[in-house]
């Protein structure tokens, strides 16, 4: 008859305490979201004395929020998408900008690592001249402390395959993304026009490279063009007044 009691007492309980607990609210809810979508971001802010544009402007106090979201899709493939807002000029809306710098996917299918879409492709490991750094721009005009903040994707298709501690990659790119740089805007009559490459580029590279031994090396080549610009006289004539 005891053993009865106590069951009966225990299942009058676990209602009881079910009912007791709290409903999660809108900001774990919140929370929980951002961290399966794997959601991480900034809030910067800094000073510069003068601006990186070869002009005369002084004094800039700028403001910026960087985010990025990596939410794993199966076990084999994931997503990530970067970007900022950032103003280089409080209060002035003229300033304010935005951009994407990375969208791609990743998949791993067996020893094949593949990325598709826009993506930053960083070669070599010198910090500031790197001649293999040659696949994707920067923006030189952008007040930031960390030079990679200036790196900016461009759409492509990077596979690499695994062997050991060899690993071979390619790379296609879809189109040509220069690297910004300051100007100066001349003097009349003098006028600089800016020409790119139109329509899909068709550039590749392939690269193989070993880690994690006593020597790390790499051999790289590149069909494509040069994200530095040229400057050349385009047209030259007279006019008479």
């Amino acid at each position: 008859m005891r053993l009865v009691r106590l069951a009966f007492l225990a299942a009058l309980i676990a209602p009881a305490l079910v009912f007791a607990e709290e409903p999660p609210s809108p900001t774990d809810e919140m929370r929980n979201l951002a961290q399966r979508a794997g959601v991480s971001g900034s809030i910067r802010g800094g000073y510069w004395s003068s601006s990186r544009n070869l002009d005369d402007r002084e004094h800039f106090a700028g403001s910026a929020l960087w985010l990025k979201a990596a939410p794993k899709l199966l076990p084999n493939a994931s997503l990530l998408v970067d970007g900022w807002i950032r103003n280089q000029e409080l209060f002035s809306e003229d300033e304010t900008r935005a951009e994407l710098r990375e969208a791609y996917l990743d998949a791993t299918l067996g020893p094949v690592d593949l990325r598709v879409g826009k993506q930053i492709i960083a070669w070599g490991r010198a910090d500031r001249i790197n001649p293999t750094d040659n696949l994707t721009p920067r923006d030189f005009t952008m007040l930031v402390p960390d030079d990679d903040d200036q790196r900016l994707g461009a759409p492509a298709v990077k596979a690499t395959h695994h062997i050991g501690s060899i690993a071979l990659t390619g790379i296609w790119l879809a189109d040509f993304e220069p690297h910004v740089v300051p100007t100066r805007r001349p003097a009349p009559p003098f006028v600089i026009r800016k020409r790119v490459p139109e329509g899909p580029s068709g550039q590749w590279a392939l690269r193989i490279e070993q880690t994690g031994k006593a020597i790390d090396w790499s051999l790289s080549y590149f069909d494509g063009f040069d994200l530095s610009p040229d400057l050349g006289i385009d047209r030259a004539g007279t006019s008479e007044v």
